[in-house]
Protein backbone atom coordinates (compact mmCIF):
# COMPACT_ATOMS: atom_id res chain seq x y z
CA UNK A 1 0.00 0.00 0.00
CA UNK A 2 1.63 3.30 -1.02
CA UNK A 3 0.02 5.55 1.88
CA UNK A 4 1.24 9.53 1.43
CA UNK A 5 2.08 10.26 5.45
CA UNK A 6 5.07 12.36 6.89
CA UNK A 7 6.56 9.55 9.20
CA UNK A 8 6.42 5.96 9.86
CA UNK A 9 3.85 6.03 12.18
CA UNK A 10 1.10 8.34 10.59
CA UNK A 11 1.79 6.15 7.52
CA UNK A 12 0.43 3.04 10.15
CA UNK A 13 -2.67 4.72 11.53
CA UNK A 14 -3.96 5.81 7.97
CA UNK A 15 -3.44 2.16 6.76
CA UNK A 16 -5.17 0.22 9.00
CA UNK A 17 -7.80 2.64 9.17
CA UNK A 18 -8.07 2.50 5.21
CA UNK A 19 -8.34 -1.67 5.97
CA UNK A 20 -10.26 -1.53 8.13
CA UNK A 21 -12.98 1.05 6.82
CA UNK A 22 -12.31 -1.10 3.00
CA UNK A 23 -12.12 -4.42 4.37
CA UNK A 24 -13.62 -6.75 7.06
CA UNK A 25 -10.33 -7.73 7.74
CA UNK A 26 -8.84 -6.93 11.13
CA UNK A 27 -5.59 -5.74 11.21
CA UNK A 28 -3.26 -6.47 14.02
CA UNK A 29 0.25 -5.73 12.67
CA UNK A 30 1.53 -3.66 10.01
CA UNK A 31 5.25 -3.39 8.56
CA UNK A 32 6.80 -1.58 5.25
CA UNK A 33 7.99 -4.43 3.38
CA UNK A 34 11.28 -4.18 1.50
CA UNK A 35 11.39 -4.52 -2.56
CA UNK A 36 13.13 -8.27 -1.47
CA UNK A 37 10.77 -9.26 0.78
CA UNK A 38 7.34 -8.22 -1.56
CA UNK A 39 9.02 -10.23 -4.36
CA UNK A 40 9.85 -13.48 -2.21
CA UNK A 41 5.86 -12.66 -0.91
CA UNK A 42 4.89 -13.01 -4.60
CA UNK A 43 6.97 -15.81 -5.03
CA UNK A 44 5.66 -17.55 -2.27
CA UNK A 45 2.05 -18.79 -4.17
CA UNK A 46 -0.12 -17.26 -0.89
CA UNK A 47 -0.29 -13.84 -2.45
CA UNK A 48 -3.21 -11.46 -3.98
CA UNK A 49 -2.98 -7.78 -4.42
CA UNK A 50 -6.26 -6.24 -2.79
CA UNK A 51 -6.96 -2.89 -4.42
CA UNK A 52 -8.27 -0.22 -1.95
Amino acid sequence: MDIDAKDELEGRIKARKLVEEKTPYNVEFITRLSDKHLEYEKESGNFTITEL
